[in-house]
C-alpha cells in the first residue's frame, strides 16, 4: 500500500532533522485558515506562454496529471497543507524545498532543529534545483498612538505562520518587519517537460496579534501597502506614447501570485536560447526581493539615526535606552547576521548556477553568431544582477557594523551622566559638611560651658561664651580653607630655601 507524501516526510525526519517543521505542518495542521490562490500557464517549447489559469491544485492535478502535454508554470500563493501533499506526492517534489520555504524562523536548537537553511551545507542549498529567498518585509503599521498597546511580537495571518516584529515608532508611526520567503523549484517531468513551482506568501492584510486570533479579524489592515517597493518591470518610453490611450493602465493592486505572474511576460534570460533552468525560473522573484532588501537596507540607516544619542538627549533617554535600546541593538544585531547569511546564499546559487549554464563550453565563440550575442547579453544581466547582490550585501553589512559600534558608545554616555550625577551630589554633600564642621565647635564649647549657670543664655557670663566659640570656629574655617594650599605653601618654601642656598654659593 502506498503511503501518503505527509507520512513519507515523517520518516525522512528520523534522517533528516529539518524536515520537522514541514512534518508538522502536514500532520498537525488546523483547519484552513485562508484560501490558497493558485495562477498556472502552460509554457511552449520556444518559451511562449499560454493564458494563466486560475484554479485549485485538485483542478490543477487532475487537469494536468503527472504527464502534461506541455511544460507547466505554477505560482501558489499562501500554500495550504493539502496542496502540499498534492504536489509533492504528484511531481515527486523534494521535501526539502517545501521545508525551506515553511521554516522561516528558528527557536534555537535547544527547542526545535535548526531549518534547512542552517541545516544543510551551503554546496547542497547552491546545487540543488530549488532557492528559497527569505527576507524581511517592511510594514508601516499605522500610528502609534494607536498601536502602542500593541506588542513586540505579531503574526501574519496565513496558512504558513509568519512572525512580524514590532520595531520602535519612526516619527510617530509603528514600523514592523515581516518574515517572508518566496520558493522557487524546477522539477523534470517525461519527455524533457518541466514543471517549476513558485511560492509566494500572501500580503500582510491581517496581522494577527497572538496565535489564538488567528481564526478571527482581530488585526492591522496592510492594504494598501503604505511603504512600497520599486516595481522591477522598465517603464514604458514616453516618446513611443501619443496619447493616453496607447497607454496600459495599471491595477490599483494585484495579488502576489498574479503579479509574479505577468513578470513572466518578459522572458527571464536564458528562455530565447531554450535554457529552461532553476536559474532563469529564480531570476524574477530575486529581483523583487532585491527591492525589499535595498528598503530594508534604509530601514537600518534611519535606525542608525533613531539611535544616535547626543549629550543633551541622554538624560531624557536614560529609562528607555536601559529598558529598551540595549535590547533592540542586541536584536539588530542578531539580526543583521541572518540577513547577511540569506545574501549569501542567494548569491552563491546564482554563482552555482550561473556558472553552469552559461560555461565557456556551450557559448559560440562567433561574435556575429545571434545565439552567442544574446547569451552574452544574458551573462551581462546575471552579472547585474549578483551586483545588486553584493552591494546590498555591503550596505547592511556597514550598517551592521555602524549599529554594533552604537551599543558600546550609547553605553559610554551613559556611564558619562552617571559620573556626571556623581560629582554634583558630591558637591552638595561637600557642602553639608561645611555646615556641619561650622556648628562643631559651637557644640563643643557649649559643652564646656554648660557645667556652669552663669555661662548659660541669660546669665551675667554669657558674653565669655561668644567670645571664646566665634574664635575658635573662625580658626577651623579658616584651616579648612587653607588647608588645600598648605601643600603649595610648603613647596613655595622649599624652593625659595633652594634659591636662597643656590644665591649663596
Amino acid at each position: 500500500m502506498a503511503i501518503s507524501y505527509g507520512e513519507y516526510v515523517s520518516r525522512m525526519t528520523l534522517r533528516n532533522p529539518s524536515l520537522a517543521a514541514l512534518s508538522s505542518f502536514l500532520n498537525h495542521q488546523p483547519g484552513t485558515i485562508c484560501n490558497s490562490c493558485i495562477r498556472y500557464a502552460e509554457v511552449e517549447k520556444d518559451g511562449q506562454i499560454g493564458p494563466s489559469i486560475k484554479g485549485t491544485t485538485r483542478e490543477f492535478v487532475s487537469r494536468a496529471g503527472s504527464h502534461p502535454a506541455r511544460s507547466i508554470l505554477m505560482v501558489v500563493e499562501n500554500i495550504h497543507s493539502e496542496d502540499i501533499e498534492l504536489l509533492g506526492s504528484s511531481f515527486g517534489i523534494d521535501p526539502f524545498f517545501f521545508a525551506g520555504h515553511i521554516a522561516s524562523s528558528y527557536r534555537g536548537i535547544e527547542n526545535s532543529p535548526p531549518p534547512p537553511l542552517l541545516a544543510l551545507p551551503p554546496s547542497q542549498i547552491a546545487s540543488r534545483e530549488y532557492l528559497n529567498i527569505h527576507y524581511q518585509k517592511v510594514l508601516d503599521l499605522g500610528s502609534e498612538s494607536d498601536l502602542g498597546h500593541v506588542p513586540y511580537h505579531l503574526t501574519l495571518r496565513a496558512n504558513i505562520l509568519r512572525n512580524i516584529r514590532r520595531l520602535p515608532a519612526l516619527s510617530g508611526r509603528s514600523i514592523g518587519l515581516l518574515r517572508g520567503c518566496i520558493s522557487v523549484v524546477k522539477q523534470c517531468l517525461p519527455n524533457g517537460l518541466w514543471l517549476c513551482l513558485i511560492l509566494v506568501d500572501p500580503d500582510a492584510d491581517i496581522i494577527a496579534h497572538s496565535k489564538r486570533d488567528l481564526y478571527s479579524c482581530h488585526g492591522i489592515s496592510q492594504i494598501p501597502r503604505k511603504i512600497a517597493t520599486e516595481s522591477i518591470i522598465d517603464l514604458p518610453n514616453y516618446t513611443k506614447i501619443e496619447d493616453t490611450e496607447k497607454l496600459d493602465p495599471f491595477p490599483q493592486h494585484l495579488r502576489p501570485c498574479e503579479e509574479i505572474m505577468g513578470f513572466f511576460d518578459v522572458p527571464p534570460p536564458g528562455w530565447k536560447e531554450g535554457i529552461f533552468s532553476i536559474l532563469s525560473f529564480a531570476y524574477h522573484p530575486i529581483r523583487i526581493i532585491n527591492q525589499e532588501w535595498i528598503l530594508y537596507e534604509l530601514l537600518m540607516s534611519r535606525y542608525i539615526k533613531y539611535y544616535e544619542y547626543t549629550f543633551p538627549s541622554v538624560s531624557s533617554r536614560l529609562e528607555h535606552f536601559e529598558k529598551h535600546d540595549v535590547v533592540d541593538l542586541h536584536r539588530w544585531r542578531r539580526r543583521s547576521q541572518q540577513t547577511v547569511l540569506k545574501l549569501q546564499m542567494t548569491r552563491r546559487f546564482v554563482e552555482y548556477w550561473h556558472t553552469k549554464d552559461y560555461n565557456s563550453s556551450t557559448i559560440i565563440k562567433d561574435p556575429n553568431d545571434p545565439t552567442s550575442k544574446r547569451n552574452c547579453e544574458d551573462k551581462s544581466l546575471w552579472n547585474l544582477l549578483l551586483m545588486d547582490i553584493n552591494h546590498l550585501e555591503d550596505q547592511i553589512g556597514q550598517h551592521a557594523q555602524s549599529l554594533e559600534a552604537l551599543n558600546p558608545i550609547m553605553t559610554s554616555l551613559v556611564q558619562l551622566i552617571d559620573s556626571h550625577k556623581s560629582i554634583s551630589q558630591s558637591e552638595d554633600i561637600k557642602r553639608l559638611t561645611y555646615i556641619a564642621i561650622a556648628f562643631i565647635p559651637l557644640s563643643y564649647i557649649t559643652g564646656i560651658f554648660s557645667m556652669s549657670d552663669q555661662y548659660s543664655p541669660g546669665g551675667e557670663s554669657f558674653w565669655v561664651y561668644w567670645v571664646t566659640a566665634l574664635p575658635v570656629a573662625v580658626l577651623i574655617m579658616g584651616f579648612l580653607a587653607v588647608e588645600s594650599r598648605i601643600p603649595v605653601l610648603f613647596r613655595f618654601l622649599e624652593q625659595a630655601r633652594e634659591r636662597w642656598r643656590s644665591f649663596r654659593t
